[in-house]
């Protein structure tokens, strides 16, 4: 199948307005569909907020330029620029240019990790009307919170009354994993705040938040 358009989903910028590194894999990825003739267009998403805005650029423009230096023609590529997260981006793309060109055949592009979030959205967002399809990127750190929804399932809870308590060794795990994440996102070393109690830390990150 042709899609008519593929979703390329924004993740941010450099500080020198180049792509990071999650973006730039997607939006290959989706240059490559397009090369292999699988859809025939790209819609970059993603708004601007402090992700763009600080740089005065928007993601989805930051997007396109990166394409066209690709090689990928211009007027091929079209651009939803106002959202600020993933919700957005799908309900954007789609009342904003998927809908006023009667278009059915979807591809949406983004991480492994990503996807069953996006998955989610998109059909409450879209429904069955559409042929939608999705293209991964397999990440080397599952991101997701999988290990936390195995450990409950296996125990037998699914969401209702409360819930079993965490080991020892799954706060470990995914205080480990939570900390090599940050270390590659960041490209710097984790070092624990140890200045104050854990509780109190917590409460003054959260305070005029909540």
């Amino acid at each position: 199948m042709k899609y008519e358009t593929a979703i390329i989903l924004a993740h941010g910028l450099n500080k020198d307005k180049s792509l990071d590194r999650e973006t730039r894999e997607r939006t290959n990825l989706g240059i490559n569909i397009f090369r292999e003739n699988k859809t025939g267009t790209l819609l970059m998403s993603g708004g601007h907020k402090d992700l763009g805005e600080c740089y005065g650029v928007s993601l989805s423009e930051a997007m396109k330029r990166y394409a066209i230096r690709q090689g990928t023609l211009g007027n091929l590529i079209l651009e939803e620029d106002i959202s600020l997260e993933t919700v957005g981006e799908l309900i954007f793309c789609k009342i904003g240019i998927i809908d006023p060109r009667n278009w059915k055949k979807i591809l949406i592009v983004s991480h492994g990790y990503h996807i069953p979030r996006v998955r989610t959205i998109t059909n409450i967002v879209f429904g069955d009307e559409y042929q939608i399809e999705f293209e991964s990127i397999k990440s080397d750190l599952n991101f997701d919170k999988e290990i936390l929804r195995l450990w409950y399932a296996k125990r037998g809870y699914k969401g209702d009354g409360k819930p079993p308590k965490m080991s020892k060794k799954l706060i470990a795990d995914l205080s480990q994993r939570y900390m090599a994440i940050y270390e590659k996102i960041t490209g710097e070393k984790f070092v624990p705040d140890k200045s104050k109690n854990v509780n109190m830390r917590i409460q003054d990150n959260f305070r005029g938040i909540i």
